[in-house]
């Protein structure tokens, strides 16, 4: 199996994979096997783990409408930037009040700055070009009225794996910088408020990468091969 189709019936499974160093954000292709093997686990021991992780409730969006699932990341794109980014920022303007400019510090302010910016343009464009892209595919399936979009969906996808890849090495590497500086400094607060934000983020873009992106792209192919039949 993979992390994705784990996930799939072991929804909670996000956090334990957080907590043991799993990225299933952006690598939700890799095999169970693999992904025990990077942390120095056997595939036995991550089940054993995985069956001894809490259940989770809620909707499952790998069946929800995809129109319903846009939606619910848009609004997640608001928790992201609107609500637990600015705590971080908040909590790093405060170890920087109490410690001074140290320079990890400084690094970790130039790292957020730039994070925030990304974020803001990527949640943007996502909004406005390729979730209207997903929803108009999930209609068209459902309706011979809608007519599909006529620009391939799955080059913007790719981009937007790039994406996902370049925020989650940043939000890593702030982390990294807060670890170093927990050897100096108390800075528990920053820490757990950019822990949080990172499983919130991994969790935005595993449903994206994992969910939201395949099952447009399995629509959009199931399309295009319909198509001759239709007129022939």
């Amino acid at each position: 199996m993979t992390l994705s189709e784990v996930l799939r019936v072991k929804r909670a499974a996000t956090t334990l994979f957080d907590d043991i160093g799993i990225d299933y954000a952006c690598g939700g292709r890799t095999s169970v096997k693999t992904a025990a093997a990077a942390i120095g686990l056997t595939a036995n021991e991550l089940v054993g783990l995985l069956r001894a992780s809490e259940r989770k409730t809620g909707t499952d969006w790998y069946a929800a409408p995809l129109a319903d699932l846009t939606r619910h990341l848009a609004h997640d794109h608001q928790s992201l930037n609107i609500g637990l980014l600015p705590r971080v920022r908040a909590a790093l303007d405060a170890a920087v009040e109490c410690h001074g400019h140290l320079a990890l510090l400084n690094r970790m302010n130039e790292l957020v700055d730039s994070l925030s910016q990304l974020l803001v343009e990527h949640a943007t464009a996502e909004e406005r070009e390729l979730f209207p892209m997903v929803v108009r595919l999930e209609a068209a399936a459902g309706s011979r009225d809608v007519e599909a979009p006529h620009s391939r969906i799955s080059p913007r996808v790719l981009r937007e794996f790039v994406e996902h890849e370049t925020i989650r090495d940043r939000v890593h590497t702030v982390l990294d910088l807060a670890g170093d500086l927990l050897l100096e400094c108390d800075v528990h607060v920053l820490a757990k408020h950019l822990r949080t934000f990172q499983h919130h983020l991994h969790e935005h873009m595993h449903l994206e990468n994992n969910v939201l992106y395949p099952r447009a792209i399995a629509i959009e192919n199931g399309l295009r091969h319909s198509q001759p039949a239709a007129q022939a």
